[in-house]
């Protein structure tokens, strides 16, 4: 059809405003369109006021009355559509949400009582930044693993990532001595014994005993870690 192109080249508009023009081009009333089309006079009503989207039965038919092809009827319909969705509206929450969700395991932290829950797309941004003690999650996550030194734990999936973290966070809560270096013979020493300790039978040597033997008090106490007693 001729008029196509030119209707693509304009903003969207109702697909409505295009049928007008076009009933007008071939002198129809909307009695003359109900008839051809089996259409009923009032869903061409609704649709020429702009109150009805086009269905893609509606466009089979208009396209056969008017010799376009169906898909302009629903593609007209569909930009309108988009044109008119609010760039403040929750669908552009939806891709932060979902950048969120990228990053970091949302869901689990919550339940972990790691991140407040039910928080708007900022807040959620905010707190995650404070847990991953970063200004911007935009280029991912960076682990501080020394003072003037990061790393990306690319080989990690973000649970694993969010618990690289929360273990720093628990580490800082330990009170532990100054380190001395002294003491990192002695300490591997004690290591390679607990890495051929079994607790009983059947569990397996390595370090099962940091998760069955042993508390996390009296483990900071075997290695002299703890000020108390």
């Amino acid at each position: 059809m001729a008029d196509s192109p030119n209707l693509f080249e304009m903003d969207p508009v109702h697909p409505g405003r295009i049928l007008r023009q076009m009933m007008a081009a071939k002198g129809w009333t909307q009695d003359e369109l109900a008839t051809i089309t089996g259409i009923s006079r009032q869903s061409i009503y609704m649709i020429l006021a702009g109150k009805s989207n086009i269905t893609a039965e509606t466009a089979v038919r208009f396209g056969a009355a008017f010799g376009n092809p169906p898909e302009e009827w629903i593609k007209w319909d569909g930009l309108y559509r988009l044109a008119n969705v609010s760039a403040e509206s929750e669908a552009a929450q939806v891709g932060s949400l979902a950048r969120l969700y990228n990053v970091a395991p949302v869901r689990e932290m919550i339940r972990r009582g790691w991140i407040r829950p039910e928080l708007p797309p900022a807040e959620l941004q905010g707190e995650l930044e404070a847990f991953y003690e970063s200004a911007s999650l935009e280029d991912g996550v960076r682990f501080p693993v020394a003072a003037k030194r990061t790393v990306t734990l690319g080989d990690l999936n973000p649970a694993e990532v969010a618990w690289c973290f929360r273990a720093r966070q628990l580490a800082k809560t330990l009170l532990a001595e100054e380190f001395l270096p002294e003491q990192l013979s002695k300490a591997q020493a004690e290591l390679r014994k607990l890495a051929t300790h079994r607790c009983w039978p059947g569990t397996g040597s390595g370090f099962s005993w940091l998760s069955r033997c042993q508390t996390p008090e009296s483990t900071e106490r075997h290695f002299g870690l703890m000020r108390g007693p």
